[in-house]
C-alpha cells in the first residue's frame, strides 16, 4: 500500500476537481427535475408536441450524462482505487459524456435560435451565424471525444485545438443569441412606459442567463489552457449542459409570469368600470382577457403554439403600435 501510495500522483486537481464537478452538476440535475416537474405541471399543456417531446428528450440525455460521469468517477475512485495508470487513459463513458453534452446543447441552442429567428422577423444571416457555430462547437466537440477511445489522456490532448475550437465556437454562439436578442428587443420600444418596462425586463433575464452559460464555457477554455493536464475544466464542463437545459426551461416556465405582467394597466392610467382606461380626456380601450378578448391592446398566445397574436401598447399621443412578441420569455 505504501508503495502504491508513492507512486500515486496528487488527486486534488484531477480526480478531486472532477469529484466536485460531479457534486454541482447533480445539484444542477435536480433543480433541472424540479424545472421539468413545473413545466409539465403548469406550461406543456399549451406547447405544440414537438416542443414537448423535445423537452423530454433534453431531460433524459440529462439524466444518462449524469450517470454517465458518475460511472467514470466510480470507475477510477473505486473499482482502481490507488491505480495510477487507470487515471493515464478516458474510460468510455467519460468520453461517451462529452457526445451527450455536445447533442443536448445543440438541441437547446436550436430552441433559442428559432425564438432568435421569429424576433429578428425571419432573419436569414442571424439565425444562420447562430446554427452554423452551434453546429461546429458540437462537431469538434464530438470529433475531440472520438479520438480518446482506446487512448490515453496524453494521446488525446495532442488534438487539444479540437477542444479549443469547440468552446470557443460555445461562447461565439452565445454571444450571437444573447446579443442579437437584446438588440431585437430594444427595437420593440414604443415610448409607452408599461411596455418599455417589460422589454427592459426581458433584456436583463437574456443578459443574466446567457452571462451564466457563457462565463461556463469560457472558464472551461481558460482552464483548459492554464492547465491541460488537470482535470479542473472537465469539472466545470459536467456542468455547461445543465446550465444551457436549465436557462430553457428557467424561460419556459416564467412564460405566464410575464405575460400576466404585460396585461396589468400602466401605473400612469386608471381604469375605469367599462374595462377602458383613462388618462385625462383621452380613453382607450384596453383588452381584459389576454387568451379570450381582443381589443386595442390585441391579444396574447403563447408562441411555441405556432400562432402569433402581439401585445400592441397605444402610444399617449395617437395610435402608434409596437409589438412586443411574448415568445421571448427570457432565452438565453
Amino acid at each position: 500500500m505504501a508503495d502504491h501510495a508513492a507512486v500515486l500522483p496528487k488527486l486534488d486537481t484531477t480526480l478531486g476537481a472532477a469529484f466536485l464537478g460531479n457534486i454541482f452538476s447533480a445539484i444542477f440535475y435536480g433543480i433541472t427535475t424540479l424545472q421539468m416537474f413545473t413545466y409539465f405541471m403548469r406550461a406543456a399543456r399549451r406547447d405544440a408536441l414537438f416542443l414537448r417531446s423535445l423537452i423530454m428528450l433534453l431531460w433524459v440525455l440529462d439524466t444518462l450524462h449524469l450517470a454517465l460521469v458518475t460511472h467514470g468517477l466510480y470507475f477510477y475512485l473505486i473499482s482502481n482505487f490507488m491505480n495510477a495508470r487507470a487515471i493515464a487513459s478516458p474510460t468510455w463513458s467519460m468520453l461517451t459524456q462529452v457526445h451527450v453534452t455536445c447533442v443536448s446543447d445543440l438541441l437547446v441552442r436550436a430552441v433559442f435560435t428559432w425564438r432568435l429567428w421569429q424576433l429578428s422577423k425571419g432573419n436569414s444571416l442571424l439565425a444562420g451565424a447562430s446554427i452554423i457555430t452551434s453546429l461546429f462547437t458540437a462537431t469538434t466537440g464530438s470529433i475531440f471525444a472520438s479520438y480518446g477511445m482506446g487512448h490515453t489522456f496524453a494521446y488525446l490532448f495532442q488534438s487539444s485545438w479540437l477542444m479549443y475550437a469547440s468552446l470557443s465556437g460555445a461562447v461565439a454562439s452565445d454571444l450571437i443569441i444573447a446579443l442579437s436578442l437584446v438588440y431585437h428587443l430594444k427595437q420593440n420600444r414604443s415610448g409607452f412606459n408599461h411596455t418599455d418596462s417589460l422589454v427592459s425586463t426581458l433584456v436583463a433575464y437574456t443578459i443574466n442567463t446567457s452571462l451564466l452559460t457563457s462565463m461556463c464555457a469560457i472558464a472551461c477554455l481558460v482552464t483548459f489552457s492554464v492547465w491541460p493536464n488537470d482535470f479542473i475544466f472537465i469539472g466545470i464542463y459536467f456542468m455547461l449542459g445543465k446550465l444551457y437545459f436549465n436557462a430553457l426551461l428557467a424561460s419556459l416556465n416564467a412564460r405566464d409570469a410575464l405575460r400576466e405582467r404585460s396585461l396589468q394597466p400602466s401605473s400612469g392610467y386608471a381604469s375605469n368600470s367599462q374595462g377602458g382606461v383613462r388618462n385625462g380626456t383621452q380613453s382607450m380601450s384596453i383588452a381584459r382577457s389576454p387568451l379570450t378578448t381582443s381589443g386595442s391592446v390585441g391579444s396574447v398566445a403563447d408562441p411555441y403554439e405556432g400562432d402569433w397574436k402581439d401585445v400592441e401598447s397605444v402610444h399617449e399621443l395617437g395610435t402608434l403600435t409596437k409589438r412586443v412578441p411574448i415568445a421571448l420569455m427570457s432565452p438565453m
